[in-house]
């Protein structure tokens, strides 16, 4: 196996964020800017890569009027959101499929979010540009993506030590055990990485690829323990 098995990765996923302060901190990242961004009333959000839904979860406590897409290929995945979606009570168009396939009208969404998805995407740079095409002008888009390649093994020890914090080290020792396959997919992208099958990039090559792609960056930054790029941006 050359790339993550996203059907077994999703099993385990909402445990291994839940138990990740980096992955909340990229949460807390995103809702500390909505309040910043102004957004009109009864917003279009498009959420692509959305995974098991997190961040529309936590940005549906402050757009509770906001109209919901989520996007993402992986019907695992999917499940898991709409089991989320469902118990909250809240209405979320689900969308099983890649960007292209997305019937979706041109500059009709006042915010994209794509999180730790567009890496592992076959043409990210085309990526870029669609996502242009169907954000408003003053719409913003909000970017975090996996640039530096995984190290397992200091990814494993940063979750080790807030485990360590929380349930002391038998837990921590339990925990590891019951989520190994999540463990193996990790060390899967790894290899994937190193193989060229994941899209690499230095900040400086992040921010050269949205720029030439047709996008203004308002902000840039590293997220993740430094293995992460975040950008906030508005079409040119």
């Amino acid at each position: 196996m050359s790339e993550i098995d996203w059907e077994r990765y999703a099993i385990d996923y909402d445990v291994m964020c839940e138990a990740n302060p980096a992955y909340q901190q990229n949460v807390q990242h995103l809702l500390d800017r909505l309040d910043q961004w102004q957004l009109p009333a009864s917003p279009k959000v498009l959420d692509i890569g959305a995974g098991t839904g997190s961040f529309i979860v936590a940005m549906s406590e402050k757009l509770s009027d906001a109209q919901f897409t989520h996007l993402d290929f992986n019907a695992a995945m999917n499940a898991q959101a709409l089991n989320k979606y469902t118990a909250l009570g809240i209405d979320i168009d689900i969308v099983q499929g890649a960007l292209a396939d997305l019937d979706m009208p041109n500059y009709s969404q006042d915010l994209i979010i794509c999180v730790n998805a567009l890496y592992a995407m076959s043409q990210p740079q085309a990526v870029l540009r669609r996502i242009r095409r169907l954000l408003k002008p003053n719409g913003r888009f909000f970017v975090i993506d996996f640039g530096r390649e995984m190290r397992v093994v200091k990814w494993s020890y940063h979750l080790y030590v807030a485990l360590l914090q929380q349930q002391g080290a038998r837990g921590a020792a339990k925990w590891f055990w019951r989520n190994r396959e999540v463990l193996r997919q990790n060390r899967i992208g790894m290899r994937a990485q190193q193989q060229g099958n994941y899209w690499l990039h230095s900040p400086r090559q992040f921010a050269y690829a949205l720029e030439s792609n047709g996008w203004y960056i308002e902000e840039i930054t590293t997220c993740y323990l430094g293995d992460c790029d975040l950008a906030v941006c508005r079409p040119f």
